[in-house]
């Protein structure tokens, strides 16, 4: 989909080939892109022996050799999470400089620190330098992108989220309804971080939502 536009009570998306779809609503459920760092073997070891989630993948790993790549603050929230799965966990700092407070935390916590940048992983070896690093998974957060270039004719209301979820997104309810009120928003394209369930659940609250809507757009 290419954009959406409004005329009066009607909404007319341009897709990608040229055509058009006019609607009284629509539910955005676009989702995101995960941004993953520069690093070869990253995207091509992803789901597989680089992951991102404690929670989705923490039990598969448990007891094992844990890395964390670090990309950002919420870093060292993530190492701290994993913690709980493995008392074999190394931070690989990525080249960035960390003051000695945010050292002592992870060290206190079991947590071994790899200094430099990472030039590479495959096959479970992290590279630093020229000194190769063994790990069962590799952990980091990818900056999700979401999905709502198309909408910006509308221009929705948005907020900042916290610097984990990456830039600005669209704000929404929890029914889904944003500041245009022929618009619903769901699932990652307005909160990267749920799960299918809670996406699951935010769209079908939207569809109860716009189902009244349009019902009472009908008397209109």
């Amino acid at each position: 989909m290419d954009s959406v536009t409004d005329n009066d009570r009607t909404l007319t998306a341009t897709l990608s080939n040229g055509e058009t779809v006019a609607a009284r609503s629509i539910i955005v459920a676009s989702g995101v892109d995960d941004e993953h760092p520069n690093i070869p073997g990253l995207e091509e070891n992803w789901g597989n022996t680089v992951l991102h989630c404690p929670y989705c993948h923490g039990y598969e790993v448990a007891d094992k050799k844990l890395g964390v790549l670090y990309i950002g603050e919420f870093s060292f929230h993530h190492a701290a999470v994993l913690r709980q799965w493995s008392k074999d966990i190394t931070f690989f700092t990525n080249g960035m400089e960390f003051t000695d407070e945010q050292r002592a935390d992870l060290t206190r916590r079991g947590i071994a620190l790899i200094d430099g940048p990472v030039t590479t992983f495959q096959d479970g070896k992290v590279l630093v330098g020229s000194t190769t690093h063994t790990v069962d998974a590799l952990f980091y957060m990818p900056i999700p992108r979401p999905h709502d270039e198309f909408l910006a004719d509308l221009n929705l209301e948005r907020h900042s989220p916290p610097p984990a979820m990456g830039g600005s997104l669209i704000k929404a309810d929890l029914t889904g309804a944003t500041s245009h009120p022929r618009v619903w928003a769901v699932g990652n394209v307005v909160n990267p971080a749920a799960q299918v369930a809670m996406a699951m659940g935010q769209a079908n609250a939207a569809a109860i939502t716009v189902n009244g809507f349009l019902v009472e757009d009908d008397w209109i």
